[in-house]
Formats: structure tokens, sequence, C-alpha cells
């Protein structure tokens, strides 16, 4: 039985690395982690966790558990959580914001009163 922490936060990373295995994304986003938890998961580990909460969030950890047994099930059910979690992450990444024309604005207003 053995843990892995897949994480792109630096904190995390220095709590656990003398506990646990811990697999940093250096300079990654939330999506890394994600798809690098997938590739566990597909090797037959289990997730601890919702992979959808804080999908907004840059920072992500999770909880990868490898048994000494693949239970088919929990297997089935991990790749579902984190196929979903992926599919809402790309949806929401990809998005338009509903006020992007004002933020390009205000955007836009800030060059210029520096270059004039």
């Amino acid at each position: 039985m053995k843990k892995i922490i897949v994480t792109n936060n630096s904190k995390v990373k220095d709590y656990y690395s003398d506990k646990f295995e811990v697999d940093y994304i250096e300079d990654g986003t939330s999506f890394k982690v994600l798809e690098r938890a997938k590739e566990a998961i597909e090797e037959g580990g289990a997730i601890l966790q919702d992979p959808s909460r804080n999908l907004r969030s840059y920072y992500k950890s999770l909880v990868i558990y490898f048994g000494k047994e693949k239970n088919d099930e929990i297997y089935e059910k991990s790749l579902s959580l984190i196929d979903k979690a992926i599919a809402s992450y790309n949806k929401k990444a990809e998005k338009k914001p509903l006020l992007a024309g004002i933020l390009q604005n205000n955007d836009l207003d800030v060059v210029k009163q520096i270059l004039n």
C-alpha cells in the first residue's frame, strides 16, 4: 500500500516529501495535476478525494492510493471522477468571460495612461 501526492503546490511538497511520495509539478497548472493524476489512476491507482473541487484554483493537490490489488469498481469510479474534472476544467478554461469587453476596455485604458 502506498500513497502518492500529485501537486503543483510547493508547500505541500515541502510538508509531505519526507512522509509520502510526492509527484511535484513545478510551474504546472491545476490542469497538469489532473492529467498526471489520471496517468497514475490508469496505472492502477485510486483517487482519495473529488478532483472537481476548486477547479478554478491555480494550486491543486491530489492523493492517489495504490493498494495491493486493483479493485475494478474503485478504479472505474476514480477514472470517471478524474475524467469529469478534466472535462469541467476544459469547459471553464475555454469559456469567454461574460464581461470580456469591459475587461478589454479597462486594460486598454491602463495602456493608454502609460503611453500618454
